[in-house]
């Protein structure tokens, strides 16, 4: 390499060109400048992808140094990175724009360039001389920009959404459900076909826009799992040519270290190359959302016309001069940038679609376009919708004096006189008041109905729901047939489990638990609600063994004692009883969960986790080597391959799919657990669904999920830290928010209502984590959610067998 004034000579394989000289690209950038001259700066490639380009050769680096890369060229390749991933270099050195090679090859050239020539920069070395760190042969290391590029748009577009679009979606959610709460006792005339229809509150109205949104969310996360799979490792057409086993795995678990997203690698490499079916998907969910928003933008922009001779039912925040040549005027701008934008997004979806059709043969060739497309939808809508949020909808007022004047101008309040007189008579009213110019009230009073008829049958607030004492037959029959389908047993045979096992975590005191719910009442309070309650005492073990495996504390005992508890649950299943398991540490579930499944096999049994943690650490994976926090690893089936052999445990066989297992509560999830959640579309409901969607939904939810077929057996696992420490204090987690009692028994008392629970075990209270008043408490709340699971109704129990009526007062 020689200098020639304010640039250097570099070589590629097409020949010499000069480089400028501060730039850390290289000749193969310099190329496609000099062959793609489409555009100017904004058509380059998107800042997200440069950054997402810097995690990835990060994480390829690290990884490749545990493969033999030299680590000074490692180390020097990934603080390169860090420059790239801070954004500092984007403006300088990354000139290309999208509009080039369909693969991305050019950009991947150019980070590699950009890292190589910045790494030999720190390593004290030339610019260009591509010594001691090459481009291809270290930067790009195990990858071709095949995979390299494919998965830089998972990770951009995975930050853009987490990062951008969903807070945005999440404030505009939040404040359209704040004005449907505010409105709801607001009544309005609605509107079908444009033209007027029968009431309802604004309240009702707004919730609509709220719900839409709160879909929108939903959808855009339901995408996450298919985009959090990553193409590297596929290399140039899917087979992994020129990788070591296990760069793929290792390489995305890093990314997920570096990012805090769930990423993984791509069950099938050849997909992720020839096909880019989840970025359409996700721009599929952000055309849903636009689409909404465009009609709620232009709702709410028709609903503020005016201000004097438009509807005028809402005044919208006047945050600027309207005209240049109307004074006084003032536009409803923010519901114009927005449906601007959802004009926008759905051009891109179109454009996004054309080129995820474009997969020939192992490789999709429209990559530049469908990444640089949904990426500019998900900042667009983030942005505007939280633009939206604070300049237009917080604001928004309602003239709560015209919307009264719409309303009882309105012919169709004429509704309400159908089920009195007949929809033809009703009719004519209306017809009449229209052409005579009379109100509704003066054309019914002409027809024959007296003014007390009239005000006692047209009144609105009466007009905004159905009518319990008018149902029809059908509703009533079908009212009565839920009644009776919800009718639970009162009187159940249950067993008592106690299990005063501490082995599988290190805090002293959680043994003491079945004692402490026992001594709450529990026995007491299950006979108080008409059970038939046998306690079969402690379950007791034995064990010799020393054997274990590395990180997992104890395993001798616990495959000891949840052998026993296995046992212990069969007896009491035989003796046809429901088991209720008192714990100790939440490791007992694998006896009882292997009892269940071999009862009523494995495809029959579904199991509710209600938890703040996933407990679906292996010993390689936990950072603490406790086995409480490895229950579900232990007995999903999925998972078996993930354990080495585990002495004591022969006993036991992971039967139980992955597929048969919903969580509820989590609040406290390790970076692995999160990672398993993903990678196996394990149904899991955290804490902040349980807000959004309330508990009842949530609990409808996971069991359609597991049993649409409402044929299985139910078996629930709860820990007690599923509730928020003020609930329940005597606990080993100490993290705020979780659920209060109230949604712990509601619950459990949808449970019961399936009439198909039938195991439940109560785990980790414990005793020494509070002083007594909190133990006391815990145990307690322990004995309430135990009596929900069974049949404890709130509402009142139902009058014991043999009585019939109140006794009589006798007087003498």
């Amino acid at each position: 390499m020689s200098s020639d004034k304010g640039y250097r000579l570099e070589r590629d394989t097409f020949g010499e060109l000069k480089v400028p000289a501060d730039k850390y690209y290289g000749a193969q950038t310099l190329r496609s400048v000099m062959n793609f001259p489409i555009g100017d700066k904004s058509e380059r490639m998107p800042y997200r992808v440069i950054v997402a380009m810097g995690i990835l050769k990060k994480a390829a680096a690290e990884v490749n140094k545990e493969f033999g890369l030299d680590p000074k060229v490692a180390d020097a390749i990934s603080k390169a990175a860090d420059d790239v991933i801070s954004g500092k270099l984007y403006e300088d050195h990354f000139p290309l724009v999208i509009w080039q090679t369909g693969s991305g090859t050019q950009s991947n050239m150019n980070t590699n360039e950009v890292i190589s020539n910045r790494a030999i920069e720190i390593l004290g070395g030339e610019l260009g001389s591509k010594k001691p760190v090459h481009p291809n042969d270290h930067v790009n290391m195990s990858q071709s920009s095949n995979d390299t590029f494919p998965t830089a748009m998972h990770i951009a577009v995975a930050l853009e959404i987490n990062q951008i679009l969903l807070p945005g979606l999440t404030q505009l959610h939040a404040a359209l459900k704040a004005k449907a709460n505010a409105w709801k006792d607001i009544i309005k005339i609605g509107r079908t076909h444009t033209q007027d229809a029968v009431p309802l509150t604004l309240g009702q109205e707004f919730s609509a826009y709220a719900t839409q949104v709160e879909y929108g969310i939903a959808r855009v996360k339901d995408t996450l799992p298919r985009l959090y799979q990553l193409a590297l490792g596929g290399t140039a057409v899917g087979t992994g040519l020129n990788t070591r086993k296990g760069f793929a795995e290792k390489t995305a678990a890093r990314i997920a270290s570096l990012t805090g997203y769930p990423f993984v690698t791509a069950p099938n490499k050849f997909e992720a190359l020839a096909a880019h079916d989840a970025i359409v998907e996700v721009h599929g969910a952000l055309n849903t959302v636009a689409v909404s928003i465009m009609k709620i933008a232009n709702d709410i922009r028709f609903l503020g016309s005016g201000p004097r001779c438009g509807l005028g039912e809402l005044s919208l925040p006047e945050n600027e001069p309207g005209s240049s040549i109307m004074p006084g005027k003032v536009n409803p701008t923010q519901c114009e940038a927005i449906t601007m934008v959802c004009a926008q997004v759905m051009g891109n979806h179109v454009a996004t679609t054309i080129g995820g059709s474009n997969g020939h043969f192992e490789l999709n060739v429209f990559k530049p376009v469908m990444v640089a497309n949904t990426l500019r939808s998900a900042r667009l809508l983030g942005d505007s919708a939280a633009a939206f949020t604070k300049n237009c909808v917080v604001g928004i007022e309602p003239n709560i004096d015209n919307i009264k004047k719409i309303m009882n101008e309105s012919l169709m309040l004429v509704t309400a006189l159908n089920p009195h007189i007949g929809y033809d008579k009703a009719a004519a009213i209306a017809k009449q008041a229209h052409k005579q110019k009379l109100t509704l009230k003066e054309s019914a009073l002409k027809n024959g109905l007296t003014e007390e008829q009239f005000n006692q049958w047209v009144r609105p607030e009466q007009m905004l729901g159905p009518k319990t004492k008018n149902c029809s037959r059908l509703l009533q029959k079908c009212q009565c047939f839920l009644r009776q389908t919800i009718t639970v047993r009162n009187y159940r045979k249950v067993g008592i489990i106690g299990v005063p096992f501490d082995k599988g975590q290190k805090k002293q005191g959680v043994g003491l638990g079945p004692d402490a719910i026992r001594k709450a009442g529990l026995i007491q309070g299950l006979e108080s609600i008409g059970l038939d309650v046998k306690d079969y005492g402690d379950v007791k073990y034995e064990t010799n063994s020393k054997e274990g495996i590395d990180n997992m504390d104890h395993l001798n005992e616990v495959a000891a004692c949840t052998y026993k508890v296995s046992e212990m649950f069969e007896k009491v299943l035989k003796d046809g009883r429901t088991p209720v398991t008192l714990g100790g540490d939440h490791s007992l579930t694998v006896g009882t969960v292997d009892a269940h499944v071999k009862s009523k096999g494995s495809n029959n049994v579904v199991l509710l986790w209600v938890d703040a943690h996933a407990d679906l650490n292996t010993n390689k994976t936990s950072s603490s080597g406790n086995a409480h926090g490895m229950p579900v690893a232990l007995i999903a089936s999925e998972l078996s391959d993930y354990w080495p052999h585990l002495p004591g445990m022969d006993w036991q066989k992971p039967m139980l799919s992955i597929r048969n297992i919903a969580y509820i509560g989590l609040r406290s999830v390790d970076m692995y657990e999160r990672l398993v959640i993903e990678k196996f579309g394990i149904t899991a409901f955290g804490i902040d669904d349980v807000e959004r969607l309330g508990i009842h939904q949530v609990v409808n939810m996971a069991l359609e999920k597991l049993d649409p077929h409402s044929e299985k057996s139910i078996h629930v696992t709860f820990d007690i830290d599923a509730l928020d420490p003020l609930e329940a204090p005597s606990t080993g987690t100490s993290v705020r928010g979780g659920l209060t009692i109230r949604e712990g028994i509601h619950l459990l008392e949808q449970v019961y209502r399936t009439g198909r629970l039938n195991a439940i075990e109560l785990v980790e209270v414990n005793p020494l984590l509070s002083d007594a008043k909190g133990a006391e408490l815990t145990a307690g709340a322990a004995v309430l959610l135990l009596q929900a699971a069974l049949g404890n109704n709130r509402r009142g129990l139902r009058a014991p067998e043999g009585i019939t009526d109140m006794p009589l007062q006798t007087f003498k």
